[in-house]
Formats: C-alpha cells, structure tokens, sequence
C-alpha cells in the first residue's frame, strides 16, 4: 500500500520543502541553532506534525488564489496527505479542521480544478460500487463535475482502501451519483 501513495506524495514534497530531522539535530546546541537560523533564513519552516502541515501550508494554499497556481497533482498529492495522515491518526480532524478544509478544498475534476464550496461535485465512475447511469456521458452538455478518477487509481483494486478513501471524501461533500 506504501509503494501506491508515494507517488502521489511526491508531488507535495517538491511542493513543501522538507528536511530530514537529523539536519536539525546536531551534537552541539551552537551548531544547532545556526542550522536553524540558516533554513529559516532559507525559508524553511518547522512542521512537527502533519497537522502542522495541513494548518500552515495547505489549508493556506486553499483560502487563497495559492491552488490555481498549483499543478493538478499537487492539489491531488494534498488531499491524498491529508486522507492518509487521518486514517493514520483518526485527531488530526478534529478541533473544527475538518470544517476548515470542507469550507475551502479545491478538488482536481473532469473539468479542471475546482472549489467545491461553489460547486456540487460527485463520484466519478470509478467509485461507483454499482453501474449507474453516467450523465457525462449520455449528456456532456450538462458539464456534471466528478472528482477526478485519478483519486480513484490511488487504490487500483484495494476495496478497503477506495472505500475509506471514498467514505473520506463524502465527509468532505463529494456527492453520489443518484444525489443529482
């Protein structure tokens, strides 16, 4: 399971710039303190945990026009973050953070990237347990948005993890198919 989310993390570790911890730990406290003033300088900024990077840089980067200079991948790599770090450790969530993100989440669509606070986005197909009608198809003048199926390959055929992962993005606000 490892070995399928990394490439899609890789595109928020070129976008967040992240050092090894064993860089901030030197033998002598001196030494270590000019490590820091150095990254700092450098632009480097201290997460010590994953809700640290959602409140400090992707939550920041969703409230502001930040996500349209984004690439597709990296606003997918964001989403992706966040659903493993919560299935992880079930609090990240919590404290009103979920609200945070339902009220500014960019999702990667058919249509490009789009804010779901203004639109209603649904299930692409791939999520889809059981064959359904499919609008886009029958009737693409009707420009129905759908996340992205590129959120759907994370899981390729790991039925726990799609479900989780499509289970995560419901909370967030996806909608069914049959919501229409």
């Amino acid at each position: 399971k490892k070995k399928k989310k990394l490439p899609y993390l890789r595109a928020l570790f070129g976008d967040v710039k992240f050092v090894s911890g064993d860089l901030l730990t030197c033998q002598r406290k001196a030494e270590n303190h000019l490590v820091r003033q150095l990254l700092e300088g450098l632009g480097v900024k201290p997460f010590s945990n994953p809700r640290e990077v959602i409140q400090s840089h992707i939550l920041p980067t969703f409230r502001t026009d930040q996500w349209k200079e984004k690439e597709r991948k990296v606003i997918v790599s964001y989403l992706l973050y966040i659903f493993y770090e919560s299935k992880r450790e079930k609090s990240i969530l919590r404290d009103g953070l979920r609200d945070d993100l339902k009220d500014c989440v960019v999702f990667a669509t058919n249509h490009g990237l789009i804010p779901l606070k203004e639109n209603r986005i649904h299930f692409c197909e791939e999520f889809l347990s059981s064959p359904v009608f499919n609008f886009e198809k029958n009737f693409p003048e009707l420009n129905s948005l759908s996340v992205d199926s590129m959120y759907a390959k994370l899981a390729d055929d790991d039925k726990d993890v799609r479900g989780s992962l499509k289970i995560f993005l419901r909370r967030l606000g996806i909608e069914r198919s049959e919501e229409r």
